[in-house]
């Protein structure tokens, strides 16, 4: 399990800033809340890169593609 920051979300996918690098091709379970909607966005993602922080040169941003997201849940974020 992993905590971040959201760094920019889109329909598509989101950029989130880590600890630890996170492996590029891995499939994690994403469980994100959105302000001003009490019910938690819980979907599949892949990640497609990441790289060193621009913000901080210890963490790492990630990039992850949503891959199995309801449809009511796309339209929210």
């Amino acid at each position: 399990e992993c905590v971040g920051p959201t760094l920019n979300i889109s329909a598509g996918g989101m950029c989130v800033l880590m600890a630890d690098p996170m492996r590029e091709g891995t499939s994690p379970t994403l469980t994100f809340a959105l302000p001003d909607d009490p019910d938690p966005i819980t979907c599949t993602a892949r990640i497609v890169w990441c790289r060193a922080s621009k913000v901080d040169p210890e963490l790492f941003e990630v990039g992850l593609v949503f891959m199995q997201i309801r449809d009511e849940d796309r339209q929210k974020v």
